[in-house]
């Protein structure tokens, strides 16, 4: 089964990323000598999916120049007033046609798994799935409630008992197009939306095999760096592939990339230029 459309969000503030995510939108972060949203458009290609959209808001203009040069077949959905999630994926199901399969994916966040698993599961796609993996509270994520494998609720990190394990969301998801309506975007947010599940049909596939990287914040930005480089891991591979790690400088304490000269992740800081986002 083909995945007919990908649709990166990435129309956030920035605002998790210090000091450096007020001039420099995220997806342009660098990972290693790719850029965030470079990886994001490899992944979605090599699932043969060709019809690809983002949406942006916060400095739209730097987006739109880098991906006028480098991704020009990509669809920029811009947002004069910021959707959230719920908003921008409606924007998105307002932009394609009624028919086909469209994978969803947040834009600083790389689930590493055997991807034939997506296809797998768009063969049997009948509104909704939702990508799940195990997390326990440390990791600051929200729990699926998931029941019949179908998900019936969603219980905030800051009320799971400390140590618990849990099924939470990935950030990948699969929408069937026919069963979605076409109407006004407005600003709100997934599950206030086309992700509601009191309202639509939907299913949770856990994941089991996988590595997850997190990117979207200053502190995960810098552990998801430094564990690629000094740990064993498959996503490592996966970019070697890519050739990320081309004459980039690095040390246990320091990463400098030939990405941007001045762009350099140290274990507590992230600087860019003259500008410093610290833990």
């Amino acid at each position: 089964m083909k995945v007919d459309y990908g649709f990166i969000l990435a129309a956030g503030f920035g605002t998790r990323m210090g000091e450096i995510g007020k001039h420099l939108p995220k997806t342009l972060w660098p990972v290693f000598n790719k850029r965030i949203i470079d990886l994001q458009i490899i992944f979605l290609k090599n699932l043969g999916i060709h019809k690809i959209f983002m949406n942006v808001h916060f400095l739209s203009d730097q987006v739109l120049e880098y991906m006028d040069a480098n991704h020009p077949d990509v669809k920029v959905l811009v947002e004069d007033e910021i959707l959230d999630s719920g908003g921008g994926l409606q924007n998105f199901v307002n932009n394609v046609e009624n028919k086909g399969i469209a994978l969803v994916v947040n834009g600083d966040q790389f689930l590493h798994f055997n991807y034939e698993e997506i296809l797998k599961a768009a063969e049997s796609l009948e509104e909704i799935i939702f990508f799940g993996t195990e997390e326990s509270t440390e990791g600051g994520y929200n729990k699926l409630v998931v029941k019949n494998r179908l998900l019936t609720d969603i219980v905030k990190n800051s009320e799971l008992d400390q140590g618990e394990r849990f099924i939470t969301w990935s950030g990948l998801a699969l929408y069937n197009l026919a069963k979605l309506q076409k109407k006004e975007a407005i600003k709100e947010r997934l599950f206030e939306g086309i992700g509601d599940y009191k309202k639509n049909k939907i299913e949770v596939v856990e994941i089991v095999d996988y590595e997850y990287w997190d990117f979207g914040t200053v502190q995960r930005f810098i552990n998801s760096s430094f564990d690629i480089l000094f740990t064993e891991n498959k996503f490592k591979e996966y970019l070697k592939n890519y050739n990320c790690f081309d004459g980039i400088k690095f040390s246990k304490e320091k990463i400098k990339l030939v990405l941007n000269e001045k762009f350099i992740i140290y274990r507590d800081k992230v600087s860019y230029g003259e500008i410093t986002s610290s833990l």
